[in-house]
């Protein structure tokens, strides 16, 4: 059994003859889950401020206006504020 990473087992294949006879299987694990960007904790109250006085829709796209952060994080990031 050979383990490593792509490169790693592409150099380990193209060292030998031997290494490329018969059958072998290639097994890749999948990229490690991404929690999401890191939203600033100002910008969170920002976001919560405006959610008081419009909706989150409106909100997030205000807030991501004046932040730069994008309104999907935004959106995200106020659902899952609400579930807390």
């Amino acid at each position: 059994m050979k383990t490593g990473a792509a490169e790693q087992v592409l150099s380990w294949v193209q060292e030998a003859d031997a290494h490329r006879r018969g059958e072998f299987v290639l097994l890749i694990s999948g990229a490690p889950a991404d929690s999401g960007p890191t939203i600033d904790a100002k910008v969170l109250r920002a976001l919560a401020l405006a959610q008081g006085s419009m909706p989150l829709k409106k909100a997030c796209a205000l807030v991501s206006e004046i932040s730069g952060v994008a309104k999907n994080a935004l959106y995200d990031a106020a659902l899952q504020q609400k579930d807390t």
